[in-house]
């Protein structure tokens, strides 16, 4: 006998059956996490946030893609783990603008970088601010293809160390060999005391009435990194005698001058000596008090136990033929007094690489140039 599908039970399914489906479609729910752009690691002022909204549970991954998005760099990583003692390891990947050095191609506003260093250091200050700020980590560990360290080319410290956690730009800025950004007015005041003896000479034969100075051509790249251009030369009334053209590299205060031949920079090295003997002066004011060679005793003794770090930080790596050199700079004004000034760096073979500069004002007290006062000069203690 032929049986009736009962009509009360098949438009009871009809009713129910969407709303298994409906259910089933419904979106997750969206939350909103913070990404950090770290310009300045010191000055937060410079720095940018951006709110990103997110579904499912915040990982580095998704941190990561939010920096992506937003900056136009690529943030790629291959994971990060998490260790029983709250750190976190993040492996970078070899497809991320970090390692392979490659811009995307997607350039956004507010996100322009000339310098691989500086655009290298944003990258990891960045996601290691974002991911502090939004799971509460304190340790970020970096690391790269499956856990081998961080090999970076583009920056002066080319290896980030996976067995302690990134300390951030300023912390490597300020290691022996690197450097904080350098304005034009420190590196035009670096190449002058570098190349104080060679402008005494053409000054002193240059004919009556001509000038001899050190020119701001403006900015050049030097294997990819930002560098100030500078001409030294001779104006006489109808000539220009053109002596060289020198450039300080922003990021490390490398010196190159130019081949006149090739017409590309090279490495200059002027045979820095730890104790260089002071540069033929002019007859000194009646306001100074202070020789050179009395203001070089002062702050060889103020810098003893920072000399003494360094010495044993660059023992402790392993750096060979490299020592820790004060250098004589030239004259200013400090408070109102005449000083002598001098620049703390690293010195090898190849290159001297400019770190601090300090000065010694009459009165015997001594400063230094802060870098985030615009080189202003502040008491040193």
């Amino acid at each position: 006998m032929k049986k009736n599908f009962p009509l009360a039970l098949f438009f009871a399914l009809a009713l129910i059956l969407p709303l298994f489906g409906s259910c089933a479609q419904q979106p997750e729910e969206t939350q909103k996490a913070t990404l950090y752009a770290v310009f300045s690691h010191d000055d937060n002022s410079l720095n940018k946030t951006q709110e990103y909204e997110y579904a499912g549970d915040l990982t580095t991954e998704i941190l990561a893609k939010g920096l992506s998005e937003w900056t136009g760099y690529d943030f790629s990583i291959n994971g990060a783990v998490a260790a029983e003692d709250g750190s976190i390891t993040v492996d970078w990947s070899d497809a991320s603008t970090l390692v392979s050095g490659v811009p995307d191609a997607e350039e956004k506003e507010g996100f322009n970088f000339n310098d691989r260093e500086i655009l290298a250091y944003f990258m990891l200050d960045s996601l290691c601010r974002t991911v502090q700020k939004n799971l509460n980590i304190e340790n970020v560990y970096y690391t790269m293809n499956g856990g081998q360290t961080l090999a970076l080319p583009s920056l002066t410290v080319q290896n980030i160390s996976s067995d302690e956690p990134y300390q951030g730009s300023g912390f490597y800025y300020s290691q022996p060999g690197t450097g904080a950004a350098i304005d034009q007015l420190m590196a035009q005041s670096l190449l002058e005391g570098l190349l104080g003896k060679k402008i005494s000479e053409l000054r002193s034969q240059a004919p009556e009435g001509a000038e001899v100075a050190l020119a701001l051509e403006g900015d050049t790249f030097i294997n990819d990194v930002r560098s100030w251009a500078f001409a030294l030369g001779t104006s006489l009334e109808d000539e220009y005698i053109l002596e060289g053209n020198y450039a300080v590299m922003e990021t490390s205060g490398e010196i190159y001058k130019m081949n006149t031949e090739n017409k590309e920079y090279q490495p200059y090295n002027p045979d820095f000596l730890p104790e260089p003997e002071p540069t033929p002066q002019q007859p000194a004011p009646e306001s100074q008090t202070l020789t050179q060679e009395a203001a070089f005793e002062i702050i060889k003794k103020a810098l003893e136990s920072k000399i003494a770090e360094k010495e044993k930080y660059i023992s402790e790596q392993g750096f060979e033929n490299t020592t820790t050199a004060i250098v004589a700079d030239v004259e200013l004004e400090v408070n109102g007094l005449h000083a002598w000034s001098f620049v703390l760096g690293t010195n090898s073979p190849e290159k001297f690489t400019a770190e601090e500069y300090y000065a010694v004002t009459d009165d015997g007290k001594v400063y230094y140039s802060d870098i985030l006062r615009g080189g202003e000069y502040v008491p040193f203690e």
